[in-house]
């Protein structure tokens, strides 16, 4: 062992721990921001677009999905998407403006997204 006296106290030890830390924290919130504004978030492109989603079961839907001026109505189960229709926008009533994204508080006030706030 060593002399007790050449050992570094705890505070010094805690304060470098701290430090380091917060040195960590930092750069994961850093490198957060940034791929914020690298990734595009989904739903945010202008070419296709997820229209409207309904579940039928668990692990089954049907998604509407814009795609220039067509309109593709898919299925999904576990192991596969597959088209089922392909529509024309005057068949059906597509808003062009995406919806705003429904908030968790929003969900906890009881409020739609259809609703204004």
């Amino acid at each position: 062992m060593g002399d007790p006296g050449s050992l570094p106290g705890i505070g010094s030890y805690l304060i470098t721990v701290t430090l380091m830390l917060l040195v960590v924290l930092g750069l994961a919130v850093g490198f957060i921001m940034l791929m914020r504004r690298l990734v595009p978030r989904p739903g945010s492109g202008r070419t296709i677009r997820l229209v409207e989603t309904v579940p039928l079961e668990p692990r089954r839907a049907l998604h509407l999905v814009a795609c220039g001026d067509r309109i593709l109505l898919l299925g999904s189960t576990d192991g596969s998407v597959r088209m089922l229709a392909e529509l024309g926008k005057g068949e059906v009533d597509v808003d062009e403006k995406p919806a705003a994204p429904l908030r968790f508080i929003d969900l906890l006030r009881g409020r739609k997204r259809d609703q204004s706030s």
